[in-house]
């Protein structure tokens, strides 16, 4: 439902603006100490971007306040989405060039050879991929179980867990796993998938690369 009601709202309020084009931002759900579905959360709000023109989001995905006086849901540290927000809205608006989005993946493509699986996920040209370092907060209250980090879904419906790696060319990852047993084949490939996401991926821009639960097809 929120996929549909987001861009309704900004509709609404453009039309009470009388602005058609009026600029909207907001604000890429942050980690949360939750079991709701916060992955497909962060999709619905992506819908908005192809719904409609004119309109970005803040990450707030990788400054995760678990022990915020607020709640979780609420981290202290705004300055970074209001800052990535008005970098945007200068983007947009002014045609400035200050930095808009993170890296997003494009496609994924897998293959299996034993038990060993292999995806490759490709995004954009020039977003020159970094990987840097992050953990679980489990010391800060953060349960392992709502963590995600790299994963591929196999055939057979496990998720296995997985290594990542920069692709040569700076434009992919490369994500190795391990199955249970041979004949597995790679079905999706997710990174940051849930409530708690564990970035570690970010674009030459110094915005990070957005969760993902790419499907794979066959090399």
């Amino acid at each position: 439902m929120y996929k549909y009601c987001q861009p309704a709202m900004v509709a609404d309020w453009r039309s009470h603006f009388n602005d058609a084009q009026l600029w909207f931002g907001f604000v890429l759900m942050e980690p949360w100490i939750t079991t709701a579905p916060l992955a497909q959360l962060r999709d619905a709000q992506e819908y908005t971007l192809q719904a409609l023109p004119n309109t970005a989001y803040g990450a707030a995905i990788d400054i995760g306040d678990p022990l915020s006086p607020f709640g979780s849901v609420h981290p202290r540290h705004k300055q970074v989405p209001a800052g990535r927000l008005a970098n945007a809205a200068l983007n947009q608006i002014y045609a400035q060039n200050t930095p808009l989005l993170g890296p997003v993946a494009q496609a994924a493509t897998g293959s299996a050879a034993g038990t060993m699986l292999t995806v490759t996920v490709q995004f954009p040209a020039g977003s020159s991929l970094a990987l840097q370092a992050a953990h679980c907060p489990t010391e800060l209250g953060v349960p392992a179980s709502i963590c995600a980090w790299y994963g591929i879904q196999g055939s057979d419906w496990n998720l296995y867990n997985a290594t990542a790696a920069v692709t040569a060319d700076g434009n992919g990852l490369e994500l190795t796993a391990t199955a249970k047993a041979a004949g597995v084949k790679p079905l999706y490939a997710t990174y940051g998938y849930g409530p708690w996401p564990i970035i570690t991926v970010y674009g030459a821009n110094g915005l990070p690369a957005i969760p993902f639960n790419q499907s794979v097809t066959a090399q």
